[in-house]
């Protein structure tokens, strides 16, 4: 009996719960496979690229679509979805938009009516989702600033998201929000020091001016005074 169980416990039972458990270790191998290729993405675009793919390989959704905004006063603009549709742009105004930077929460189309939460954005909130074809918000908030915000539409198989894919979304919204901020701050660093170098070639060129102008005024003084003591040369003999 000790060796049965000793068996059944090493081997039977892990491929049991395998079974049972498929989707949790599917959506857990999907994880990790997300963050480990976050490495190597540094551009925005191809990070939006590789969150969308992970959003439609996991759930299978028929739409999804990623807002994001250039900086801290820019709206929100679609840089990627699926289908392609028209352009979506959100001003941080919005007040749905400035609701989920406050809150940083996912957003349920479906329970827009029965919580109360909702209750203040709730005519907002629908009208956003109807513009997007979502059916849940993933807002990308990081130090109570929106970066971005996911939008999944409904899965193939109509089903709603269980807890364990309710889990991935909310793991996958912090990672994402990080890599996201990580990326922008590069891209502002990189700007900032080609506008420096900007200038700093400018004050260069100015101050190169000015030495150039400053050598001529020497040399012509130069002049003069080379004159100034031939003609009192010449007076002297004289």
């Amino acid at each position: 009996l000790a060796i049965l169980f000793t068996l059944y416990a090493r081997f039977v039972q892990p491929k049991i719960d395998h079974v049972f458990q498929r989707r949790r270790w599917d959506l857990a191998r999907a994880f990790e496979k997300f963050t480990d290729e976050l490495v190597h993405l540094r551009k925005p675009e191809e990070l939006s690229e590789h969150i969308l793919e992970t959003v439609r390989s996991v759930f299978y959704v028929q739409e999804f679509s990623l807002l994001l905004a250039k900086d801290e006063t820019s709206a929100f603009e679609s840089v990627k979805s699926f289908p392609e549709r028209k352009r979506l742009r959100f001003e941080r105004s919005h007040p749905f938009v400035s609701w989920l930077e406050s809150n940083d929460t996912l957003v349920f189309k479906e329970y827009l009516d029965v919580d109360p939460k909702y209750e203040s954005v709730k005519e907002a909130a629908r009208e956003y989702f109807d513009q997007v074809d979502a059916l849940v918000c993933v807002p990308l908030v990081l130090s109570q600033r929106l970066l971005g915000i996911i939008n999944v539409g409904a899965k193939a198989n109509l089903k709603r998201l269980d807890t364990a894919e309710i889990n991935f979304l909310s793991d996958l919204q912090k990672t994402a929000a990080i890599a996201l901020s990580n990326s922008l701050r590069s891209i502002a660093m990189q700007e900032s020091l080609r506008r420096w170098n900007v200038e700093l070639e400018k004050k260069v060129e100015e101050r190169t001016s000015e030495l150039k102008e400053t050598q001529a005024q020497l040399i012509q003084a130069e002049k003069l005074a080379s004159i100034g003591t031939l003609a009192g040369g010449i007076a002297h003999e004289i």
